[in-house]
């Protein structure tokens, strides 16, 4: 799968996950930090998003939560998390 496609799979996860949780959406891109940058959206949404866009993708996350670095104390751009979800597909295909 390109990135194209997988940074707009990972908007599509946030926008909906937004919606369901009664919140407002605004635009999302990829510049936008989830978990600093969505209204009301914290680690617990980011654990339900990483288990949706593991499902989508057909990719095993490790990662408790994509949206933060592997520390777990920085917030991720959307492009950042993007980019660990293409490493793991590669180290998957290797």
């Amino acid at each position: 799968m390109a990135p194209n496609n997988i940074t707009n799979s990972v908007i599509e996860v946030l926008q909906e996950y937004q919606k369901m949780s009664g919140r407002i959406c605004g635009p999302i891109d990829e510049s936008t930090f989830p978990i600093t940058g969505l209204l009301g959206f914290d680690s617990l949404n980011g654990i339900e998003v990483t288990m949706e866009i593991s499902h989508r993708l057909g990719i095993e996350i490790p990662d408790q939560n994509i949206c933060v670095d592997k520390s777990g104390k920085r917030p991720l751009r959307v492009r950042e998390i993007v980019s660990r979800i293409c490493e793991l597909k590669v180290q998957r295909t290797t």
